[in-house]
C-alpha cells in the first residue's frame, strides 16, 4: 500500500461525523450564551442590599448630627526649632534601633549550660539500660534515675560548674538530680545521688549558701558545698574530709566535719569525729584525687572567667563605649513594667562584671577597678532605691548565680578580684553576713591555696603566704563569727600545721618561730576522738528520745536489755557520754528491766575511766 492512499484512509477514519460536529456546536454555544449571574444569586443580593440599606429617616437624623462635626476649625501652626527637631528625631532613631536591634550594642547573654555527664577513665565502666547493664567506652549524657557501675573500673561524673564526683572500682551508684544548683528551688530538691556499694570522691565547687553536692547512704546523707570529701558504703558508712568541709546527717542529726576529720555510721550508732591518719593523705586515692581536685577547679575558673569575657561586647577601653551605655539607659526608659525595669538594671550590674572579666584577660587590672567598683554601686542603689519584696529577690537570686559563677576562682587567679566584689556586694546588700564573716571567707581561700603550695613542696611560698595571713588570723577571737565557720578555719589550719610537721627538718631551718606558731593548731594524734560541738538541750533531747524509742520497739525484758547494751556501746567514747548517761538515768523507767540502776553503773564506771587517764 502506498504512503498517499494510508494518508487518505487515516483522514477518513479520524474525521468527525457530522451529527458530532454539530453536538458539540451546539452544546458551546449554550454556554457561551448563558447568564453571568444566576437569577438565584441577584436575589440574594438584592436581599442583602435592602437590608444594608438605612431608611430615609435615619439618613436625614445622621446628616443632621454629623454636619456640624464636619466643619472647618482654623488651627494655627506650630513650628520647632530646627535644632530641637534634629535632636528628637535622633533621639527617636536611637530608640528604634536599641528597641530593634539590641545586639548592635548590648551584648546577648549567652551562657554556655554544661551538661551532666559520665566519663569512663579506666578500665570497665557500665551503665544499667532496662534490665541490661551495658558498658560505657566514651563520654555519655546523664538522665535523672542513671545507675552507674564500675567493676575493675573508675569513672567522673561531672555536675556542670558545681562539682565532680569520681567512682572508685567496684562501686554502684544512682543519679537523681542533675540541675544546676544556683538555680534549682530548695524545696524541690533531692539528693544528688545513691551510694549502694563501694567508695566515692567528692569534689564541691558550690557557695555555702547554696545547695551542694549531696549524696545518700544506708546510714544518712553527706552534703559538701566546698572541699573534698571521700564517701565509703560497706558494713559501716565511712566520711573522710580532706579539704574545707562536708555536713552528716545521721538519725536527723546534723554533724559538721572540716578538714582533716572522719567519721563512721551504722545503725544506731553515736558518731565520733576522729582525727585523718598522716597515712591517709599518702594513700593513691586520696593523693590522687586531692592533684585531681586542684587541676579541676583551675579548669573550671578559667571556663567561668572566659565566659563572662565572651559576653562582655563592647569595653571601655573602646571609642563605641558610650554609646552602650547610651543604649543601656534608653532600654531602661522604654521598658515601661517595674519588676522587668529592675531586673534590667541587674542585668546591667552583671554586664560590668563581665566587662571586668574581659579586661583582666586582657591583663588591665587597672582598668578592670573602675567596672568592678560601678557593679557593687549600681546594685547597692538599686537596693536603696526599690525597697520592695521583688526586688530583694531579683537581687538575691543574681547574687546566687554570681557567687556560684566564681566559687571556683582561688586568690592565685586573675579572676579573683571578681570574686571579691561579688562577696562585697553579698556583704552589703545582706545585713546577716557581717565584715568577720567576709574576711574568714577570704581566709579560708588563703588557707586553700596555702595547702595546695605546701603539698606540691613549694616551702618557701608557703612561708611566706603565713606571714601575709597573720592580721586575719585575729576573726577567730571574735565571739560573733558562727562556730562552723570558725571550726572550717581551725580545721584548714590544722592541715596545714600537719603539713608543717611533715617538713618540719626544712621548716626549723628556715623559720623555727612558725613550726612553734602552728604546733598550737596540730590536731589530736591518729585514733583519737575529736572534741565535739557542745550539742544544745533540743539535740541532747532528740538524741536520748531515739535512745529510747530504740529500746521501747521490743516487749520483751531481755530484747529491750540488748538494745540497751548495743545502745551503751555506740556511747562509748562519745566527748558528751557522760551527760548523755545522765539524761538517760532521768528519762528511761525502773519496770523490770531496772534501767536506772544499771545506767547509773555506767555512770560509775564512766567517772572511774576518767579518773584513771587523769591519774
Amino acid at each position: 500500500m502506498s504512503e498517499k492512499s494510508l494518508a487518505q484512509r487515516l483522514h477518513q477514519d479520524l474525521a468527525a461525523h457530522t451529527s458530532a460536529k454539530a453536538r458539540v456546536r451546539r452544546k458551546v454555544m449554550q454556554r457561551i450564551q448563558a447568564p453571568v449571574v444566576t437569577p438565584v444569586a441577584v436575589g440574594a443580593l438584592e436581599k442583602l442590599q435592602h437590608i444594608l440599606t438605612p431608611s430615609a429617616a435615619l439618613r436625614t437624623t445622621l446628616h443632621e448630627r454629623l454636619l456640624p462635626r464636619l466643619r472647618v476649625v482654623p488651627v494655627s501652626a506650630k513650628f520647632w526649632p530646627q535644632g530641637a527637631l534634629r535632636l528628637t528625631a535622633a533621639f527617636a532613631l536611637l530608640a528604634l534601633a536599641v528597641r530593634l536591634s539590641p545586639s548592635v550594642f548590648l551584648a546577648t547573654p549567652t551562657v554556655a549550660d554544661s551538661a551532666v555527664s559520665i566519663l569512663p577513665t579506666r578500665g570497665e565502666v557500665s551503665v544499667l539500660v532496662g534490665d541490661m547493664w551495658q558498658p560505657l567506652t566514651g563520654e555519655t549524657l546523664v538522665q535523672p534515675g542513671t545507675k552507674l557501675r564500675t567493676a575493675d573500673g573508675e569513672a567522673s561524673i561531672l555536675f556542670h560548674d558545681d562539682g565532680v564526683v569520681r567512682l572508685d572500682a567496684r562501686t554502684t551508684i544512682e543519679i537523681h538530680d542533675i540541675s544546676d544548683r544556683s538555680n534549682t528551688n530548695e524545696a524541690n530538691a533531692s539528693n544528688t545521688l545513691t551510694l549502694f556499694t563501694g567508695r566515692v570522691w567528692v569534689q564541691g565547687l558550690v557557695p555555702s549558701h547554696i545547695r551542694g553536692l549531696t549524696v545518700e547512704t544506708s546510714y544518712g546523707t553527706v552534703t559538701v558545698n566546698e572541699g573534698s570529701v571521700s564517701i565509703a558504703e560497706d558494713d559501716v558508712v565511712d566520711v573522710l574530709v580532706y579539704n574545707r568541709r562536708a555536713v552528716v546527717d545521721h538519725n536527723n542529726t546534723e554533724i559538721v566535719l572540716v578538714s582533716g576529720e572522719r567519721t563512721q555510721m551504722w545503725e544506731g550508732n553515736v558518731p565520733l569525729l576522729k582525727k585523718i591518719s598522716d597515712a591517709s593523705y599518702e594513700q593513691l586515692w586520696a593523693r590522687q584525687n586531692l592533684g585531681r581536685d586542684a587541676v579541676h577547679q583551675k579548669e573550671i575558673a578559667q571556663l567561668q572567667q572566659e565566659r563572662r569575657a565572651a559576653r562582655a561586647g563592647i569595653l571601655p577601653t573602646s571609642r563605641l563605649y558610650p554609646v552602650k551605655r547610651v543604649a543601656e539607659t534608653v532600654d531602661v526608659l522604654l521598658t515601661f513594667s517595674a519588676d522587668a525595669r529592675t531586673q534590667k538594671r541587674i542585668d546591667q550590674a552583671q554586664r560590668r562584671l563581665d566587662e571586668a572579666a574581659a579586661l583582666l584577660e586582657e591583663d588591665q587590672d587597672a582598668e578592670a577597678e573602675i567596672p568592678l567598683a560601678e557593679f557593687r554601686d549600681m546594685l547597692q542603689a538599686l537596693a536603696q532605691e526599690t525597697n520592695t519584696s521583688v526586688t530583694d529577690a531579683l537581687l538575691q537570686q543574681s547574687l546566687s548565680e554570681t557567687s556560684a559563677d566564681v566559687a571556683a576562682v582561688q586568690p592565685e587567679d586573675e579572676a579573683y578580684l571578681l570574686k571579691l566584689a561579688v562577696l562585697e556586694a553579698s556583704t552589703q546588700l545582706d545585713s546577716d553576713v557581717g565584715a568577720k564573716e567576709l574576711e574568714a571567707v577570704l581566709l579560708m581561700d588563703a588557707l586553700a591555696a596555702m595547702n595546695g603550695t605546701l603539698q606540691d613542696g613549694n616551702i618557701e611560698e608557703a612561708r611566706a603566704d603565713w606571714v601575709k595571713i597573720q592580721s586575719s588570723l585575729s576573726v577567730l577571737d571574735d565571739e560573733t563569727l558562727p562556730s562552723d565557720v570558725q571550726k572550717e578555719v581551725l580545721g584548714m589550719i590544722g592541715r596545714f600545721a600537719q603539713l608543717v610537721e611533715a617538713n618540719e627538718p626544712a621548716f626549723t631551718e628556715l623559720d623555727p618561730e612558725l613550726v612553734e606558731q602552728v604546733a598550737a593548731y596540730a590536731p589530736a594524734p591518729d585514733g583519737e576522738p575529736l572534741a565535739m560541738t557542745i550539742m544544745s538541750d533540743a539535740e541532747l533531747t532528740t538524741l536520748v528520745k531515739g535512745i529510747r524509742g530504740r529500746i521501747f520497739l521490743y516487749h520483751m525484758t531481755r530484747s529491750r536489755l540488748n538494745q540497751l547494751l548495743v545502745e551503751l556501746k555506740a556511747l562509748s567514747g562519745h566527748p558528751e557520754e557522760g551527760r548523755i548517761l545522765r539524761r538517760l538515768y532521768s528519762e528511761l523507767p525502773g519496770g523490770p528491766e531496772n534501767f536506772p540502776d544499771r545506767i547509773k553503773k555506767e555512770i560509775t564506771r564512766l567517772r572511774w575511766e576518767k579518773a584513771g587517764e587523769t591519774l
